[in-house]
């Protein structure tokens, strides 16, 4: 009797090490996984940058925008009219016709960095310097002998938003490219801080120089906005910055310059919080930003989903009347040779100017993604909860009853994560907590 007693608290002994010890490896495991997602290592932010394209693939409507339109620089306008550059006589022809149209406001996606060496006159001044040939241009109207002051005429008399480079690195400028006091349009932003919000210009990213057009070009243009974006770890766009602060003051991107012009505002107003900055409100509409200043990208669909119109087409006019009647258009090329193609989710080959438009389009329809501030939180508490419960289940239920409740579970956070994003356009990630709930149940 007194043996059998002593085996029977044997048994329970042992028991409660094993089932203990599976305990404190879920307890543990948890932990890990909560670790992890706080200090987010390079591989684990590669791993959340895939299931977010995952879960964007699985709930965005593809469309073809109406209000915004791509006038392209194409291969075959490129072996129509020649390589680019073009003389800029050519491209303030094109901008013409397009203003003619209608179009009320236009993004050139592109920047004059530099002087038009087909100008007539910078060839007669070359020829002079290097080969001491002083030549003359017989019956050549004295307004046509520089290019650049054509394309700045046309640009002052029209709804024109040209491009820009703000310099994030410190990179040595190529010679004769316009750095030293460029002109610029910076934004009139008035600031909302919450108590013990940090300084907006702290939280955006802020640049020691920049790459603008030519000074003639850039006084002419009625506004002007920078090109940079931001790619992921990955090399992907999924976001891009509206705001960067240059030099004391605030400056908008092209997509978002474009917008006001259209808008014929040049009001912003920004909320900042001690997390960073929260959104922007341009007229009515709250644009929900990341602390950098960065819109996360509603894509209507892979590369060509806005209706492009061929560069050779505006200049030969092949394009119907009233094609430009009221939109917002762009000037920007899908050629590869411009090197203007970029990574996105839903394409590997997918034009810099799309991205632009994707830009103005989800600022008009205000259907936008976004990763609110408690988000962190949310997905913290659910790794937590989702590897404590899965450990507690483990610990009270049969191996292959464990199937359900963690299935049920990891169904519930997937698809609860895809409704969230589908639906409201709320990113919640599900990743680290299906990992604690898989984890715990491999071990």
């Amino acid at each position: 009797m007194g043996r059998r007693l002593l085996n029977l608290f044997r048994g329970i002994f042992k028991s409660a090490s094993f089932w203990g010890l599976v305990g404190l490896t879920g307890l543990g495991f948890t932990l890990l996984m909560a670790g992890l997602f706080v200090f987010k290592p390079n591989f684990l932010m590669i791993m959340d940058l895939k299931v977010y394209d995952a879960m964007f693939k699985a709930t965005y409507s593809e469309t073809e925008p109406e209000a915004v339109i791509i006038v392209d620089l194409d291969e075959e306008s490129l072996a129509r009219f020649g390589q680019w550059p073009w003389p800029r006589y050519r491209v303030a022809l094109m901008m013409e016709k397009i203003r003619r149209d209608g179009a009320l406001s236009v993004g050139m996606d592109m920047v004059f960095a530099e002087e038009d060496r087909t100008s007539p006159r910078i060839i007669r001044e070359r020829l002079g310097s290097e080969l001491g040939v002083d030549i003359g241009f017989t019956n050549l109207p004295e307004g046509l002998e520089d290019n650049d002051l054509i394309l700045a005429s046309i640009l002052a008399g029209g709804p024109f938003v040209l491009g820009y480079y703000f310099d994030l690195y410190q990179m040595d400028p190529l010679p004769g490219v316009e750095t030293r006091d460029p002109v610029l349009h910076p934004l009139q932003l008035s600031t909302v801080r919450s108590r013990g919000a940090m300084p907006l210009e702290e939280t955006l990213f802020r640049a020691p120089g920049v790459t603008a057009s030519i000074r003639p070009l850039s006084e002419a243009a009625p506004g002007s906005g920078f090109l940079n974006v931001a790619p992921d770890a990955d090399g992907s766009i999924r976001r891009v910055p509206l705001l960067m602060a240059y030099d004391g003051k605030f400056y908008p991107s092209l997509a978002l310059a474009v917008v006001l012009n259209f808008l014929e505002s040049k009001q912003v107003t920004a909320r900042v919080t001690s997390g960073g900055l929260e959104s922007i409100r341009l007229g009515g509409q709250v644009v929900p930003l990341d602390p950098k200043g960065q819109l996360l990208l509603n894509y209507r669909g892979p590369s060509m989903s806005f209706k492009y119109v061929p560069a050779k087409d505006v200049l030969e006019d092949r394009v119907s009347p009233g094609t430009f009647d009221g939109k917002i258009v762009f000037l920007g090329t899908s050629a590869a040779g411009l090197k203007d193609i970029r990574i996105m989710p839903l394409d590997s080959v997918y034009p810099g100017v799309e991205a632009q438009a994707t830009v103005v389009d989800n600022l008009l329809a205000g259907d936008f993604l976004h990763r609110p501030d408690w988000a962190l939180g949310v997905e913290l508490i659910s790794i937590i909860l989702a590897g404590v419960i899965s450990t507690v289940f483990i610990i009270f239920t049969g191996g292959l009853w464990l199937l359900l409740p963690l299935g049920l579970g990891g169904a519930g956070i997937w698809f609860g994560s895809l409704h969230l994003m589908g639906n409201y356009g709320i990113h919640i990630s599900p990743m680290v907590p299906l990992i604690a709930l898989a984890g715990n149940f491999g071990l």
